[in-house]
């Protein structure tokens, strides 16, 4: 088992032998309150302890067979001494199943059962945001944000918000929505327009003058400062006034709630307020400007001398079994363009049908490029929509072979980033199932569940000049770590190589290779010749953004 650290390894070794002390237990309670990936790694740790704790009546005539004494009674034989090494591995598995056995110590915030599931809050989901202007102090939120109880405050544009009972809410700033439950929220101020179809009847919205009960239907709401109108668009809803009965109001009527009850008003009285179809446009719109951003970044990006390999991943990009290098070669060298096998599958990119990625979620996908001759340094970027960090490492561009000079660039299932260049392939490991000499430079965790299905814009460059390492996360900067002298390496190279896999790791006649395909797409790959700096990485990442702001 991989531990992030020696420490780590300690403490939860300690945790399961009972023999933590309280400082201890504090410092590793807290190491797993802030690192999911510590948190996995215990329970992986505790279920092979019980795994290996309910084999162990499977091995106990094994064990008494080769007792001590019973060994010195019987003369030695070669069938003996073939099982004798098997027996002791059984024995000793056995024991230290039966000593990392004790009554566990309590873990605050972690469940007692070792098939704890993964938890996330939130009682909707943000699905659009269209230019919008947050209230000062406000957390910006963006496409795919879970939304848990509390408050939206909306200066301008608008949010489509899908609860998960299944209304949609469409808000308008200025406004102020505070989110309730799955089924319903106060509106404070401003406009909406909620539409509630029948898995979803029952859906309220609350206001200050009184309540909107909807029966499966759309209706418009504006909440103002003593008074607020609702008009029913289609079907029915029930408005249930702070003072008098409560009243049916059917499609095409429209009614004000006041503090002394309500009053009928006329419908082209009633507020307005944009809906589906008018931020639907208004996103489409969006990225139609952002796509037409994208392409002239894109056309200036495959002339940078500095490229090694460009591959923005647009329509024309592709065939049935290539994906282009776009690069313009200053010395006259042919693209590098990459071989698609198996199912390394075309699915829309970060602006939908006008853009593509490759999805690499199987582990048969195969993306696999050459890129000849000696590099003096590397950046590489790319787009990814992660689906999970499903694999103990997640590739991104790997070097078929890990050959001296070549890069492995992927992620830990922990969410680090992880970059290392192979120094010297014909020294001895420095631990057991290495290869040669080379070193890990990992960036701190960086993945959240909520993270799934978002376009993330990922960088790591290898600087041996500066002999520096640097990850980088939607333009900003993770972390930098110098590379020691014992590492350095100063002629890089890349060779046989994949996209978003590994399938080829060291000997080409071994059918078994390792899984480590990334769950998920990648759109726009590109390989520097060099370290970019932080403010050419922010470049990239802002030129490419699909903001939806």
């Amino acid at each position: 088992m991989n531990f992030e650290s020696e420490q780590e390894q300690q403490w939860i070794e300690a945790y399961v032998n009972g023999t933590l002390d309280a400082d201890a237990f504090g410092a590793f309670e807290e190491h797993l309150r802030t690192n999911s990936g510590a948190r996995e790694r215990l329970r992986r740790y505790l279920r092979l302890d019980a795994q290996l704790r309910a084999k162990a009546a499977d091995v106990s005539p094994l064990i008494e067979a080769w007792r001590p004494n019973q060994l010195e009674a019987k003369p030695a034989t070669r069938w003996r001494s073939t099982w004798l090494p098997v027996a002791l591995a059984a024995s000793i598995a056995v024991l230290a199943t039966l000593w990392l056995w004790p009554q566990k110590i309590p873990i605050s915030g972690m469940a007692k059962s070792e098939s704890e599931e993964t938890t996330m809050q939130g009682y909707a989901v943000v699905r659009r945001v269209l230019q919008p202007e947050w209230a000062e102090g406000e957390t910006a939120r963006r496409s795919g944000d879970l939304l848990a109880e509390g408050k939206l405050r909306l200066q301008s544009g608008l949010i489509q918000i899908d609860f998960f009972c299944g209304a949609t809410v469409v808000v308008q700033g200025p406004a102020e929505l505070d989110i309730t439950s799955a089924w319903g929220a106060t509106c404070v101020s401003g406009h909406l327009r909620a539409v509630v179809p029948p898995a979803a009847r029952g859906f309220r919205i609350l206001t200050a003058q009184g309540e909107v009960e909807d029966l499966g239907t759309e209706f418009a709401l504006s909440v103002q400062p003593g008074a607020s109108q609702v008009q029913v668009l289609e079907g029915k809803v029930i408005v249930h006034p702070s003072k008098g009965a409560a009243r049916e109001v059917l499609g095409g009527d429209a009614l004000q709630l006041k503090p002394d009850g309500l009053k009928a008003t006329l419908s082209d009285q009633a507020p307005a307020s944009a809906g589906l179809s008018e931020i639907r446009s208004g996103d489409a719109e969006r990225e139609r400007r952002e796509f037409a951003q994208w392409e002239e970044h894109s056309r200036k990006l495959r002339r940078d001398p500095r490229l090694i390999a460009y591959y923005p991943m647009a329509a024309e990009d592709w065939t049935d079994t290539a994906l282009h290098d776009r690069s313009l070669h200053a010395d006259g060298s042919k693209p590098c363009d990459a071989i698609l096998l198996g199912f390394a599958n075309r699915l829309p990119g970060r602006f939908d049908a006008k853009k593509s990625a490759l999805d690499v979620k199987r582990p048969d996908a195969r993306a696999r490029v050459q890129i000849p001759g000696e590099f003096s340094a590397f950046t590489f970027a790319t787009w990814v929509r992660i689906d999970s960090l499903s694999r103990l490492y997640n590739a991104l561009f790997m070097g078929d072979n890990y050959n001296t000079g070549e890069p492995h660039w992927q992620i830990r299932e922990d969410g680090k980033l992880m970059l290392s260049v192979m120094v010297d392939d014909t020294k001895e490991p420095m631990k057991p199932g290495d290869r040669g000499l080379h070193r890990l430079y990992y960036s701190p965790p960086f993945w959240q569940d909520s993270m799934s299905g978002k376009w993330l814009h990922l960088a790591s460059t290898y600087d041996p000049g500066r002999r520096e390492v640097a990850h980088f996360l939607n333009g900003v900067e993770l972390s930098r770590e110098q590379i020691p002298d014992k590492f350095h390496i100063a002629t890089l190279r890349i060779g046989a190589a994949e996209i978003g896999s590994w399938g080829l790791p060291f000997k080409a006649n071994d059918a078994q290779f390792a899984v480590r395909n990334l769950n998920g797409r990648m759109d726009e790959l590109a390989i520097f010749n060099a370290a970019l700096t932080a403010t050419e990485i922010k470049a990239l990442h802002a030129a490419g953004t699909p903001t939806e702001e």
